[in-house]
């Protein structure tokens, strides 16, 4: 596990949260108001890939930020 518990990370952590998921409330509430409950079928798929991206987004977040992603040594490319 490569989690290091800094303040600056933390609170990156939380504003990088807090902007994907104000982002995915504003498509929901404000983009697809009504027509998800009127059964809009381009809605619904909107809604699903929209839903599909952002567990894409904290999964691939949480992925590098918990494991080792890999580094270059120095001496690369001399």
């Amino acid at each position: 596990m490569r989690f290091v518990i800094d303040f600056c990370g933390i609170a990156c952590v939380f504003f990088t949260y807090f902007i994907v998921l104000f982002v995915d409330a504003t498509f929901i509430y404000i983009g697809l108001e009504g027509e998800v409950s009127e059964g809009d079928l381009w809605s619904i798929i909107h809604l699903i890939l929209m839903q599909f991206i952002v567990i894409m987004i904290i999964w691939s977040h949480l992925k590098c930020m918990l494991t080792d992603p890999g580094l270059l040594p120095l001496n690369y490319g001399n």
